[in-house]
Parts: C-alpha cells; structure tokens; sequence
C-alpha cells in the first residue's frame, strides 16, 4: 500500500460495533487482513501503521512523525449532524486535537505519516 494515508486496521471492528450494531462481523473483522472501503463496495488490504512505519524503515526511512485521520468522525452514525455548521466545526477541532495524541490516532480510520529519507 502507498505510504501517506491508508486503511487504518484498527478502525474495523469498531465502526462494524458502533455504526453497523454487527458485533458478530466486528469479532471477524479482529482477525482480518482485509478493510472494507464503504465507498467503493470492495475489500482491499488492511495494515496498521506500525507495519507500514516497519515496511518504509526497510526502505530507508525514518519517522518523523504520525497522525490519525478521522479520529472520531467515522464513528458518529448520524451524517446529517455532520452537516450543521457549528457542530462541524466543533468536530473539526476535537479531530485536530486528537490527530497527534496518543491513544486517540490509534482507531482512527486513516492514518497520515511524515518520513525522511
């Protein structure tokens, strides 16, 4: 997978929980190597960060440093909330609050990596 942002491994199982109320297929998804990307109805390779900070150090990367993206929005079921200007907005600062600090980023749907050569 392209270093930058990608399927976060840890999100599954909560979205399925918390958005779908599927503890069932939540329980699979703890074992699974594959995500499903909602937007394009398939199922690609699910990775954590760690494996991909692990995969670039390979290459002759360091970390600079990490964030999570969606650290919070993903989780909230209702879409039309998110569309109110002030609660967006609110959203928006806790999801740039949370993006650096840890444990927040790790369930979040997206990660975001800065690597020096």
């Amino acid at each position: 997978m392209p270093a930058g942002t990608t399927t976060l491994a840890f999100s599954d199982p909560l979205r399925t929980a918390i958005r779908q109320q599927d503890p069932r297929r939540a329980l699979r998804d703890l074992d699974s190597d594959m995500s499903y990307a909602d937007l394009f109805d398939m199922e690609l390779p699910a990775c954590t960060a760690a494996e991909t900070i692990g995969q670039l150090a390979e290459l002759g990367f360091g970390l600079v440093t990490r964030y999570g993206v969606r650290c919070v929005c993903d989780y909230i079921a209702d879409n039309e909330i998110k569309h109110d200007p002030a609660f967006f907005a609110d959203l928006e600062r806790l999801e740039l609050t949370l993006s650096d600090r840890m444990p927040y980023l790790l369930p979040a749907r997206f990660f975001h990596l800065i690597e020096r050569r």
